[in-house]
């Protein structure tokens, strides 16, 4: 377990330097096309996926094994004593000397300190992930559960009303929340337009246009609605504001990309 832990450190601390690399290009060329940007971050994926490293002198990690299990120490290779292998000469005459003298054992010892500590960490990281696949499992089980009732409205659209059972058992909150859903998601099918509309400014670098839509529907038109609206039509007030906002967020994307088109025609 212990040498699987290692394994997969030395996989994240190399991918971690590939993953700060695209950040830094990010910053650097904000404008860059964006199948530009999901180029790099898929090379990451591959990166993350692969069990496995390629070495090269021109990489930003050169060893596929940043931290190693032995080190060199006056010409003796010493095992199960970790050492940093970065290229970098400093860090690792200021950190090797430590972790030799923190790991140093006795070979009659039976079990190195750097076994007991990596088996250790192997374990937790063991237990972490058989924990979370177990709550992935049982909150899977617990969601088919409750819309194995949905009924389908058209195509592929299903309503349920025990679905808020998932978070709740109170039966007069599960009433309540089942009639709030269906007012939320009235206008569900026309807002991914007005999110790829903001996208589209962005990728044309109107940058302003950009923020500007994506600030209208959460904040310029939703917040008014929740103030306003409740004072009027009381709970149902809120349950309509988000519909509205929706809906008004949509439009106004429209209007702008409509005009943004007739520009861009009356200048070609």
């Amino acid at each position: 377990m212990g040498e699987i832990f290692l394994k997969l450190l030395n996989l994240s601390i190399t991918a971690s330097w590939l993953i700060l690399a695209v950040l830094c290009i990010r910053l650097i060329f904000r404008k860059i096309p964006k199948w530009i940007t999901c180029l790099l971050w898929g090379v990451v994926a591959i990166r993350l996926i692969f069990p496995f490293s390629i070495e090269s002198g021109f990489s930003l990690q050169p060893s596929a094994e940043p931290i190693r299990t032995s080190t060199m120490v006056e010409g003796e290779l010493i095992p199960y004593v970790p050492s940093v292998d970065s290229n970098i000469g400093v860090v690792e005459n200021t950190v090797n000397p430590l972790l030799a003298e923190a790991f140093a054992y006795q070979e009659t010892e039976s079990v190195a300190p750097l076994q007991i500590a990596t088996g250790i960490a192997g374990s937790v990281w063991l237990c972490g992930m058989v924990v979370l696949l177990i709550f992935a499992l049982v909150s899977m089980i617990k969601l088919l559960l409750c819309v194995r009732e949905a009924v389908c409205y058209k195509e592929n659209i299903y309503i349920c009303d025990t679905v808020v059972g998932i978070f709740t058992s109170d039966a007069e909150l599960i009433e309540l929340s089942a009639k709030g859903l269906r007012i939320v998601v009235m206008f569900f099918p026309i807002i991914g337009f007005q999110m790829v509309t903001a996208n589209f400014f962005q990728s044309i670098g109107m940058a302003s246009k950009a923020i500007f839509l994506s600030l209208t529907r959460q904040m310029m038109v939703l917040l008014p609605c929740l103030i306003i609206l409740p004072r009027f039509f009381g709970v149902a007030g809120v349950w309509y504001s988000m519909p509205i906002s929706d809906l008004l967020a949509s439009l106004i994307a429209g209007t702008m990309l409509v005009w943004q088109l007739r520009k861009f025609k009356a200048q070609a």
